[in-house]
């Protein structure tokens, strides 16, 4: 556990303020306290108040789109700020706590529309779909990883997690329509899911050691 940060002159203070206000504030305060792993985890808590939409053997769903039971989540700015990471990471090579450096995002043909989403010029873009799980395995919501690129081609696919929260981001041509049904920002139903994260989490881990 560090207190140190990812950090290096790249925004103007607009641009900084513009993240703050469309996604790092309202999401930071649903992320599970570093602090207390096994504590209260904000998202979690408060999704475990909700009626679950879909309900498998490994994975809860919920609703908390504008037409469905009132969750009291922003899915949209989940969306922003976990693009705003994704786009940080392919507009700079950023230097981890340790001193190495962390591998460049290549974002492709998504790089200017993720740009101008970003600063407001444009909608969310088309092609790009981005799920948001809360994790319910205490590994995940004590752990912290930058963006890394799990999948290349078409559909390229990205994950990020964020203490207790899974972001899986997906952009290609080709993403089949029932994909686009569980994206949190242009689906009706803004999905937001929870299930165990731990593997995932301890591939990253392996993957680093």
């Amino acid at each position: 556990m560090s207190s140190k940060q990812l950090q290096t002159y790249l925004l103007c203070g607009d641009c900084e303020g513009r993240f703050n206000r469309n996604g790092e504030h309202e999401v930071l305060r649903w992320l599970a306290p570093m602090t207390s792993a096994a504590g209260a985890f904000p998202l979690l808590d408060r999704l475990k108040t909700a009626t679950p939409k879909y309900r498998g053997p490994q994975t809860v769903g919920y609703w908390v789109g504008y037409w469905a039971s009132d969750v009291g989540v922003d899915a949209d700015k989940f969306a922003y700020f976990v693009l705003s990471l994704l786009w940080r990471a392919a507009a700079h090579e950023w230097e981890l706590p340790d001193g190495t450096i962390a591998s460049k995002i290549d974002l492709g043909g998504f790089a200017e529309p993720i740009r101008k989403y970003l600063l407001g010029e444009s909608p969310f873009p088309t092609n790009v779909i981005v799920m948001v799980t809360a994790c319910t395995d205490l590994v995940s919501r004590s752990t912290t990883f930058v963006p890394v690129a799990v999948e290349s081609g078409n559909p390229a696919t990205y994950a990020i997690l964020m203490q207790g929260v899974y972001f899986s981001v997906a952009m290609g041509a080709n993403l089949p329509p029932a994909m686009h049904q569980l994206c949190c920002a242009s689906s009706a139903e803004k999905w937001i899911f929870s299930r165990s994260c731990e593997y995932q989490t301890r591939q990253a881990w392996a993957s680093l050691l």
